[in-house]
């Protein structure tokens, strides 16, 4: 029934609007504490950082459940709803921490990580009603910068381009390394019509980027 308990939830943030800013609140810090979570989980590389999560997560739980007890009793069926859907969430994203891989070149997410978080992002998206964007990024004419100035600057290039995203993104969205010089860029909770301006942003990041064995600006796009 969480189709229901999240039409609920829709009706009770109209009515917030209306001036119940306690209820709003309340409500804000449970949906916070859930993409705390999502986030934190999905970055992590090992079991420390794992555990580290876990505590965090559990934190952000039990503040999220006193709120809710205090603010929005009478919506405790759609809390306990939530609660289990964020420790089946949990679940899953431990499972994707165990196959997270980096690319040794850039130490972004591989191929195989990058798509087992898009899986388990379109499922948990499709369940929440959230948004979610994916997009296939290629450098334009990457071979030619590999023939005229060698694979090391090649490589520098692609580095680059890890630095320039990782200033850009931010939160739950992730950009894995798919295959050469194409990315994967997922994002959670971004509708088609804001894909522009981001990458607008992304390419304005990477142009500024000093990329040794190439002149500045170095023209990659």
């Amino acid at each position: 029934q969480f189709a229901q308990a999240y039409a609920e939830l829709r009706r009770a943030n109209e009515a917030l609007a209306l001036g119940q800013q306690s209820m709003r609140d309340a409500q804000l810090l449970r949906l916070q504490a859930r993409y705390e979570i999502a986030r934190r989980e999905a970055e992590l590389a090992d079991l420390r950082h794992r555990s580290e999560a876990d505590r965090l997560a559990l934190q952000a739980r039990e503040a999220q459940q006193r709120a809710l007890w205090a603010a929005l009793a009478a919506l405790a069926g759609l809390g306990l709803a939530g609660g289990w859907m964020a420790l089946r969430a949990l679940r899953r994203r431990r499972q994707l921490a165990d196959l997270e891989l980096r690319d040794p070149l850039t130490g972004m997410p591989d191929h195989r990580a990058v798509m087992a978080f898009a899986h388990e992002q379109f499922d948990l998206c499709r369940r929440l009603g959230i948004e979610l964007s994916v997009a296939l990024v290629n450098l334009d004419h990457f071979k030619a910068v590999n023939d005229r100035h060698g694979q090391a600057t090649g490589d520098r290039v692609l580095r680059a381009f890890a630095q320039a995203a990782g200033q850009v993104l931010h939160g739950q969205e992730r950009l894995g390394r798919f295959d050469g010089d194409q990315w994967l860029l997922v994002m959670p909770g971004t509708a088609i019509d804001e894909m522009p301006a981001l990458f607008e942003r992304l390419a304005t990041v990477m142009e500024a980027q000093s990329i040794h064995g190439l002149p500045q600006p170095h023209g990659i796009t």
